[in-house]
């Protein structure tokens, strides 16, 4: 029985060569072992192949890239059994309460595709045990890029198998463009005793598009302007040049009439000097009996525009156009006497009170402006040889019908 040692012996060699390749495949390499020549021949690579492809089915040896073994699909699939993945794409905790106990969370939307500023409307929906409690926080006024238009809460359904379901209604808006993403939302489940668990939905993918019409077409470029064609305009010149000839015409009729004869211009009066004509002016107002006729205000601008004609022909300032504050201003800029700028100053204010305030003293001390404005003429005019009485009337003539009943 000799002969027999041998295969005997070879066979449990080539049961560790095939251990050793074995443990060897799950490190990513093959060891050829003591003896070289036997991993040359077609017999032992046809059985190795044949062992390894047994152990890969059976499990028995490690796949590469895959810790545990199986395939990376089975791996993905086993981790997320713990978990699970909720019905409208939400994820179940991985603690405390798990499918076994009837908890899913599901986050849906009407629409995954919209235009930019549409509405989407965003649901959330918790089925749990009706002993448990679920704390749902409201977002801010945004949720991610999207804008938070609505948030209720949908009334509470009692389901057949005695659990409870609980929901949100979100209104949501997003204004920027392309593929984006309602972000999580967690929220808290308290189990009958006590303990707190964090449920977290999935993001949810939306794609927002721009708005343009269906029959949109590229804006064109501004087309260049067109301008009409330059034509002589012979019909207005000869409506023009026929006007002129007319008017000409009637010019020439109107003088030969002596309609627009050049009257003659008599000699003009001699001059007067500030005071006479000041002194003639309020002979007239004083004539005129403004007061009695209850015309307070313009026997009150009467007699402050004689003295300030007075004052301009006598300093040679332009009055009439200038407040008291700016003609009392000028009187000092010329270097008038001190004691003359207080009376023209207090004369004056007493008159704009009645013209502009509508300030109405005593009668009897309204008729005494004229005595007090004849007054201050008498104090500040310059002495001078007067005129002869002839150009005295000339001068006060122009001024005897301003004020009339």
């Amino acid at each position: 029985m000799p002969p027999a040692a041998g295969p005997i012996r070879e066979s449990g060699d080539e049961h560790n060569r095939e251990e050793r390749i074995c443990v060897a495949a799950g490190r990513g390499h093959v060891t050829e072992g003591d003896s070289g020549e036997q991993m040359g021949s077609p017999k032992v690579i046809i059985l190795l192949s044949v062992v390894i492809g047994v152990l890969f089915a059976a499990g028995g040896c490690t796949s590469p890239g895959v810790p545990g073994g199986g395939s990376p699909q089975t791996e993905q699939e086993s981790s997320a059994a713990p978990g699970g993945l909720a019905p409208g794409g939400s994820v179940l905790p991985d603690t405390g309460l798990g499918r076994a106990e009837g908890v899913t969370l599901q986050a849906s939307v009407d629409t995954s595709r919209v235009t930019v500023g549409d509405p989407i409307t965003y649901i959330l929906t918790l089925t749990r045990p009706a002993a448990s409690e679920a704390i749902i926080p409201a977002p801010d006024s945004a949720l991610g890029k999207f804008e938070v238009r609505k948030w209720e809460q949908l009334p509470e359904e009692v389901l057949a198998d005695g659990r409870v379901t609980d929901g949100r209604e979100c209104v949501l808006s997003c204004f920027e463009i392309g593929e984006q993403e309602i972000p999580p939302l967690e929220i808290g489940l308290i189990s009958v005793a006590g303990e707190t668990t964090a449920l977290r939905t999935l993001p949810v993918p939306i794609v927002v598009q721009r708005i343009s019409p269906a029959d949109a077409e590229e804006i064109k470029d501004i087309k260049e302007l067109i301008y009409p064609p330059r034509r002589f305009p012979l019909r207005q010149v000869l409506i023009g040049l026929l006007a002129v000839g007319l008017a000409a015409g009637a010019v020439l009729s109107f003088r030969r009439r002596g309609l627009f004869a050049p009257q003659e211009e008599g000699p003009a009066p001699p001059s007067l000097p500030p005071h006479e004509i000041a002194y003639h002016d309020l002979e007239r107002i004083a004539g005129l009996d403004l007061v009695e006729r209850g015309l307070y205000k313009a026997y009150y601008t009467e007699v402050s525009e004689v003295i300030r004609r007075y004052i301009g022909g006598r300093y040679g300032i332009a009055t009439m156009e200038l407040t008291t504050g700016e003609l009392l201003a000028s009187m000092r800029q010329i270097e008038v006497e001190r004691e003359y700028i207080v009376l023209f100053g207090q004369f004056l204010a007493r008159c704009d009170l009645v013209k502009f305030a509508k300030f109405l003293p005593p009668r009897e001390e309204m008729k005494a402006e004229v005595h007090r404005a004849r007054e201050l003429v008498d104090a500040t005019r310059v002495v001078e040889p007067g005129p002869e009485p002839e150009a005295l009337e000339v001068a006060s003539s122009s001024r005897s019908g301003e004020v009339q009943a």
